[in-house]
């Protein structure tokens, strides 16, 4: 979006400093908005509640419950009894969300561009990130959760996954089918999945069975921004917001091995890393599947001597050991959120949620006039309205093994 501001925008009140005309603040509001909520994928799916004015910190989500089948055949003649609808309030508290630059009368003075204009355009950036990832760390408390299986089977926990346990239509089919078994309603026919761009790529870098992609949609103007298509009824949005969670450390590093076998019944591993030893002591490390703590921990010629507080499994020489709530090889995992519709509320952009503030310089305390400040604050509120609408893919992908987490 373009925009061209002209100087009689401005207007000089009875002190001498200059501030924005209402007509231009309603402008910039106006222009935030508009930039920022494309932006918003994950809200975009959200049960939309407008923010009642003066009426305390919480806004308040309604969910109906479905009536029960009308089995009983009518009489004739004879009114039945009605059924009473049955709504369950709830309730989520409302936040406050902003951020600002300060604008220096040299930079201001010597600028090409307006420069309130361009930071209008990277806080209306940095706002749909802020706000949709809130909207995203809401979903994550949901407690249906599924593990790619990618070559193989898949596994029942996160430390289970590896590199290799990449996102397949089979998981999408699970995740799918886990929602119609709730009679999750659909978006116009299809649930929604959001998904990271690097699972995306490796879920389409073969030809996959029953794809249509966006580009052969009867309707273009349903089509949400980032979507990339279909298949078994689930449609899908790229977004680089989608939840990424790199491995944790265990004295400094990612993973360790087993550097000789372990009989079971064993409290002492051996192991080999570039691992701090003494980190290590008091470190939960997942060995075999299991959660152990490590008592005490030594080094001699470049092998750490771990003793953990239980017995052992038998452990061969070469496992890999971890963090626990990390993949079984240290691989970063990603989650892919599939959606119903009316799994979550969330308050929406409009009037009153969003406010773009521009302070001239001069403002506050400012005795020599060099400071001018462009920000943004929003009001938000969201909230897992069914937890049975919900279901999230944890994934990793051979394409992005170690990522950041986001």
């Amino acid at each position: 979006m373009d925009f061209e501001i002209r100087l009689d925008y401005f207007a000089l009140n009875t002190t001498g400093s200059e501030e924005l005309a209402a007509e231009v603040k309603t402008f910039y509001d106006k222009a935030l908005i508009d930039l920022a909520e494309p932006e918003c994928v994950f809200a975009s799916l959200g049960q939309k509640k407008n923010i009642p004015e003066h009426s305390g910190r919480y806004v308040e989500f309604r969910r109906f419950e479905p009536l029960s089948d009308a089995l009983a055949a009518l009489e004739e003649g004879v009114t039945p009894n009605g059924q009473q609808l049955e709504a369950t309030a709830v309730e989520a508290r409302l936040e406050q969300y902003g951020g600002f630059v300060e604008v220096s009368d040299l930079l201001d003075m010597t600028a090409v561009d307006n420069t309130v204009v361009e930071a209008t355009k990277l806080l209306a950036e940095q706002a749909a990130r802020t706000l949709d990832t809130v909207v995203r760390d809401e979903l994550l408390t949901g407690t249906g959760v599924l593990y790619a299986s990618g070559s193989g089977s898949a596994p029942d926990s996160r430390v289970g996954l590896t590199a290799d346990s990449y996102l397949t239509v089979k998981d999408v089919v699970r995740a799918a089918t886990m929602l119609r078994a709730k009679n999750a309603p659909t978006f116009d026919g299809s649930y929604i999945a959001v998904v990271h761009p690097y699972v995306a790529a490796q879920l389409l870098a073969e030809p996959v069975a029953g794809w249509v992609d966006v580009i052969k949609y009867a309707d273009p103007k349903k089509i949400i921004k980032g979507e990339l298509g279909t298949v078994a009824g689930v449609r899908f949005v790229e977004n680089a917001r989608a939840k990424v969670t790199e491995a944790g450390t265990i004295g400094g590093v990612k993973t360790l091995t087993v550097a000789a076998d372990t009989a079971a019944g064993d409290d002492t591993l051996l192991l080999s890393g570039a691992a701090d030893a003494a980190s290590l002591e008091g470190a939960d490390i997942v060995v075999g599947g299991e959660i152990y703590k490590v008592l005490e921990c030594s080094e001699t010629g470049g092998v750490l001597e771990a003793t953990v507080d239980g017995e052992l499994p038998a452990i061969s020489e070469g496992a890999t050991v971890t963090a626990p709530d990390s993949s079984a090889d240290g691989s970063s995992v990603f989650t892919t959120e599939v959606l119903a519709k009316g799994a979550f509320g969330v308050t929406g952009l409009g009037a009153g949620a969003i406010e773009h503030i521009v302070k001239q310089r001069g403002s506050g305390y400012d005795p020599l006039d060099q400071r001018a400040t462009v920000g943004w604050k929003a009001t938000q509120a969201v909230k897992l309205l069914v937890d049975d609408y919900a279901v999230r893919i944890e994934s990793c992908s051979p394409m992005a093994k170690s990522a950041p987490s986001n």
